[in-house]
């Protein structure tokens, strides 16, 4: 009875009251994340890591992906050596292959088994690519070759 009483005070009747909608609060606009300090960990990234070796993946790892060729110079112009690696494929210079697996071997060595097609072909291959410990060189090597390609900047 006293809620009636002030509500009447007011100027609304008890089924008014019903009827309001409560404000609605505007959400806090997100702070700048700040990087971590050196030695700190950052929560966002701290449970990310390279696949383990064993593993079977779909996509060719981050460490892998870019492109390569002959030499540093002929990464500045269109060449038949360049080999452009995605997540989910291998570009050669005439043939492209669809990454069907991807089986770890250590952070710098994988094999990919791919689906490729070129100059009117389609067959399916394994290659394996090996990283320089600095990540600068690229081996590949199946189909009885091998060849060693550099890392474009």
């Amino acid at each position: 009875m006293i809620a009636t009483a002030l509500l009447t005070a007011c100027g609304e009747t008890p089924s008014q009251e019903a009827n309001r909608v409560a404000p609605v609060q505007e959400p806090e606009a997100p702070s700048a994340i700040e990087p971590a300090s050196e030695g700190e960990t950052d929560p966002a990234t701290e449970n990310v890591s390279a696949p383990l070796p064993g593993t079977i993946e779909t996509a060719i790892p981050a460490a892998f992906v870019g492109t390569f060729d002959e030499t540093i110079e002929a990464c500045g112009r269109p060449g038949v050596y360049r080999l452009q690696l995605t997540p989910k494929a291998l570009r050669f210079h005439e043939s492209l292959g669809v990454v069907a697996e991807v089986k770890i071997v250590s952070p710098t060595s994988i094999s990919v088994t791919a689906d490729y097609e070129g100059e009117g072909e389609k067959w399916r291959s394994v290659r394996q690519l090996d990283l320089t410990d600095d990540g600068g060189q690229l081996v590949v090597s199946g189909d009885g070759t091998s060849f060693t390609r550099v890392r474009c900047p």
